[in-house]
């Protein structure tokens, strides 16, 4: 695996971590940005996916306002969800 490659997995994994050990789901921002970080991933488009991760680090401190007015692309996912997707991605590339 490049080092990319791995290096934007290990951040997806990291943030989902952090998400987990607050025992909460991510919020609207999070999860949509981290699914793009994920698409950009599975394409190989790893620059895409840092910056992906970045905004979804930075929404975590977005006010529920903010969060409202997004109109995110995906319905509010979970962990778990996200985990398995990256899980996925990554072992087809395997």
């Amino acid at each position: 695996m490049a080092t990319a490659r791995r290096n934007l997995a290990h951040r997806i994994t990291r943030f989902l971590e952090t998400i987990e050990s607050q025992s909460r789901r991510p919020n609207r921002l999070e999860g949509d940005f981290v699914l793009s970080a994920l698409g950009h991933l599975a394409t190989d488009q790893w620059p895409m996916g840092e910056e992906a991760m970045m905004r979804a680090e930075r929404a975590g401190t977005a006010t529920p306002q903010e969060i409202a007015n997004v109109r995110a692309a995906y319905a509010p996912v979970s962990t778990k969800y996200l985990r398995s997707e990256l899980e996925r991605i990554l072992r087809s590339a395997s």
